[in-house]
C-alpha cells in the first residue's frame, strides 16, 4: 500500500505522524465519480420526461455508459486502488471526465432548446 506520512498539530502543539494510504485518494475519487454519474442520470431522466428525442441523448448516453462502465470496473475490483492506486485514479478520472462531458451535451441540448 502506498502510504504518504505528514505531521498533523495536536491540541498541545505536538507533532504526530499520521498515515494516509491510498485507499483514502481512492474512496474520494469514487465518491465524485459517483456523484458525476448519478447527476448525468438523473440530467438524461428529465430529459425523457420533457419528451427528447432519443436520437438527440445519443451522445449524452454513450458519455454515462462508459462513465458508468469505469466506475463499475473500479467498485468490481473491491480493493479501494491498494494494488494499482495510480491506475484506479486514472480510470476514476476518466469516469469523472465522461460524466461532466455528457453533462455538457445536456447543457447544450438544454440551450438549444431555449
Amino acid at each position: 500500500m502506498t502510504m504518504a506520512y505528514y505531521t498533523v498539530p495536536t491540541a498541545l502543539s505536538q507533532r504526530s505522524p499520521c498515515r494516509i494510504d491510498s485507499g483514502d485518494c481512492t474512496k474520494t475519487l469514487m465518491i465524485r465519480a459517483e456523484e458525476a454519474v448519478v447527476a448525468l442520470v438523473h440530467d438524461l431522466q428529465h430529459a425523457q420526461e420533457f419528451d427528447i428525442p432519443a436520437e438527440q441523448l445519443e451522445a449524452a448516453q454513450d458519455l454515462q455508459r462508459k462513465a458508468q462502465w469505469r466506475l463499475d470496473f473500479v467498485a468490481a475490483e473491491n480493493s479501494m486502488g491498494f494494488h494499482a492506486p495510480q491506475e484506479a485514479a486514472r480510470i476514476l478520472g476518466e469516469a469523472i471526465d465522461y460524466a461532466w462531458c455528457g453533462q455538457l451535451e445536456m447543457a447544450k441540448l438544454q440551450s438549444a432548446s431555449h
